[in-house]
């Protein structure tokens, strides 16, 4: 029997697309979900990543990439520069300038949940918000270099630390040194083309009160109470609403107050995480305008606004929607063509039950082996790319 070359090389790789070969989608496909649970197995909450990164490095530099390591200091998180954090840049021989670069991030939300599967999905943290990118983008590329499509100078593999809310691993990697055409990021998108993202601005409310006996609650001022009334008034402030992106949400994710059962509390405090779908500095003036600000409650901006992503999609390909959730294209200033797709879906990330189906990690290496390669040898192009400039550059 004659085989087509992409099917020789997906068996070279261990690779199936279905379940003909074995019940257990593991077993017939041992190349991507070996590699996927070995990462899985890595503890890497955002800040402490190091277990992740030493493993993928040495998987990669077993597969025969050039590995560099870069490391990433964060004053904010770790003033005395005591945990090691560093992003992973690979590549293959010594042309490290590629063209392109696919990137996924190496850390991810608490708690750690330990791997588990049956025959048709894995469980954990990290399932699909993002080691199932890794695994995809990794195997999807491998696959392409047993079948001679990609070679020296094509594509570099970028895996970032700190993407959970920090996005300082990706601000770190623009002084690389690299200027790709396309930078492909791969984040749970049920492998839909993404074409722009909201934004984030996290503002602290801070309230101050007096302390008395719970018992005679009249001689204080209840910090708790004055923050309660504060957060109902912001969740009614008429926010900044964009065509494509949507209305701008907010939603209170962190509360503290109080320091005993009997007593009337001083202070109270409240992170309210806002996901701007205009520019953020608009958004904060609304905010600013509703006179919420007191003598007893303060609304204070907490570490850096983002604003939202606009992203470029290929052509006549896959579907395409926006994203609410944010990534680590907040951090990126290079002017690349900036991508945004991967397998799994957003709707299991951070839960207790996050989880990806096989299935989807198999296609995840089929999109992902059709985009690299089509955007490689010119069968796809970027929305809105006139082919006779893509014809110059490559001239």
């Amino acid at each position: 029997m004659r085989f087509p070359p992409s099917l020789l090389g997906a068996l070279a790789l261990g690779l199936t697309s279905s379940a003909a070969l074995a019940r257990n989608l593991s077993e017939a496909n041992p190349a991507l979900f070996s590699l996927h649970r070995g990462l899985m197995n890595q503890v890497s909450i955002t800040g402490n990543e190091t277990a992740a990164t030493d493993w993928l490095a040495a998987h990669l530099r077993g597969l025969g990439w050039t590995v560099e390591l870069q490391r990433v200091f964060n004053r904010d998180i770790d003033p005395e520069d005591q945990v090691r954090r560093e992003n992973i840049f690979a590549y293959l021989g010594g042309k490290r300038d590629v063209t392109l670069v696919v990137n996924a991030h190496v850390d991810v939300v608490p708690p750690y949940i330990p791997y588990s599967d049956d025959d048709t999905t894995v469980y954990g943290r990290g399932a699909n918000d993002d080691k199932g990118c890794i695994a995809a983008q990794i195997t999807a590329v491998e696959l392409l270099r047993k079948q001679g499509k990609i070679g020296e100078g094509d594509v570099g593999l970028l895996y970032t630390v700190g993407e959970e809310g920090l996005f300082d691993g990706m601000a770190a990697a623009q002084e690389l040194g690299f200027s790709p055409r396309w930078a492909v990021v791969g984040e749970p998108t049920q492998l839909k083309q993404i074409n722009g993202h909201k934004g984030k601005i996290d503002i602290e409310v801070r309230s101050t009160g007096v302390a008395a006996h719970s018992s005679t609650p009249w001689l204080g001022r209840n910090a708790i109470d004055q923050l309660a009334r504060v957060i109902v008034q912001l969740s009614h402030i008429e926010l900044p609403t964009d065509e494509l992106l949507g209305p701008t949400t907010l939603a209170t994710t962190i509360v503290r107050g109080g320091a005993a059962h009997n007593q009337v509390p001083d202070s109270a405090t409240a992170l309210v995480n806002v996901r701007p779908s205009v520019p953020a500095e608009e958004v904060w003036e609304v905010i600013a305008a509703a006179g919420l600000n007191s003598s007893e409650v303060q609304l204070v901006q907490k570490r850096q606004n983002y604003d939202p992503v606009k992203l470029e999609t290929v052509a006549n390909w896959r579907p395409v929607e926006p994203m609410t959730v944010g990534t680590d294209y907040f951090s990126w200033t290079l002017p690349s063509a900036r991508l945004l797709i991967g397998p799994g879906s957003v709707a299991t990330a951070h839960k207790l039950d996050e989880q990806i189906l096989k299935q989807d990690l198999l296609d995840g290496v089929d999109v992902y082996a059709e985009l690299f390669a089509g955007l490689l040898d010119g069968t796809l192009r970027i929305e809105g790319e006139k082919e006779d400039a893509r014809e110059r550059d490559e001239l």
